[in-house]
């Protein structure tokens, strides 16, 4: 069999993976139709800011300790990862603000 590299970006872990509510403010949920190994969350600055080792086909993570703001979830599968964009606000959020 092929060896796949959880390291590396696949586009097809990408398209067959959810990350919900967004924006959130408490409990994120990762749903992929591969199992999920590890979530990490970068900030904007690239740092991993949270971690949290995963077996299942849904994980999910608590973000109510991070401050509001953008961030990366970073999605690790045995078939490589995938990087999907989320909002963390704290307070409620304004629809236009989402816009922006």
């Amino acid at each position: 069999g092929v060896n796949f590299d959880m390291s590396l970006y696949n586009a097809t872990v990408d398209r067959y993976s959810n990350v919900y509510p967004n924006p959130a403010k408490d409990i994120v949920t990762i749903q992929s139709s591969f199992k999920v190994r590890e979530i990490e969350i970068h900030n904007a600055l690239g740092q991993v800011v949270l971690r949290k080792q995963g077996s299942q086909n849904i994980e999910t993570i608590d973000v109510s300790n991070l401050q509001s703001g953008t961030y990366i979830v970073r999605i690790k599968t045995q078939r490589g990862f995938a990087n999907k964009k989320i909002l963390i606000a704290l307070e409620p959020v304004a629809a236009w603000s989402l816009l922006a």
